[in-house]
């Protein structure tokens, strides 16, 4: 089971990577995504059997959990009746490359970052950190992106060295 969820992954990470070369298509940034009958999607072309990425190319479907209460990432725009923000855009593209719809599913974050999906979702989209916890109980694709962290203090203040430890116990805002 493991090596099948294993296969999702690393699909994503091919997909992202085929996505940045290829040309421009219009996708509904938040819509159900992208089903194509063109013969260049991923589906299309797709011969394997047996795994997560032929189940979700014989259902046409990739099920994604994320967690709209995080814009821009990622929110639900009760105006329009859609999912919008960076994250629905990745899993937009994804779907778009596969040539699947979207099926949005919006579980609570403790559920989608324990693991034990039991088949509700196929994979989720959110711009989660990863941390050891997390590695235990998910499989992580390659970071599409990186947010650094940043300390700024006042150029008088001569005591931040090493931001591991100099800051315990300060306030920080």
């Amino acid at each position: 089971m493991r090596s099948l969820r294993a296969t999702l992954p690393l699909f994503v990470v091919l997909t992202l990577a085929l996505a940045a070369c290829g040309g421009g298509s219009s996708s509904n940034s938040g819509g159900s995504g992208g089903s194509s009958s063109s013969s260049h999607t991923v589906c299309a072309k797709n011969k394997t059997t047996g795994d997560l990425l032929a189940h979700i190319c014989a259902a046409g479907t990739i099920n994604v959990s994320t967690d709209p209460k995080y814009p821009p990432q990622s929110s639900f725009d009760s105006t329009t009746g859609k999912y919008v923000g960076f994250d629905i855009d990745v899993a937009t593209e994804i779907a778009n490359q596969l040539g699947v719809n979207i099926a949005w599913q919006t579980p609570t974050w403790t559920l989608i970052t324990s693991g034990s999906w039991n088949g509700r979702w196929d994979m989720s989209v959110g711009s989660m950190t990863v941390t050891p916890e997390r590695q235990k109980v998910l499989d992580f694709t390659q970071p599409y992106y990186y947010t650094p962290d940043v300390v700024v203090v006042n150029k008088a203040n001569t005591t931040i060295h090493n931001v591991a430890t100099d800051l315990d116990g300060k306030d920080i805002g």
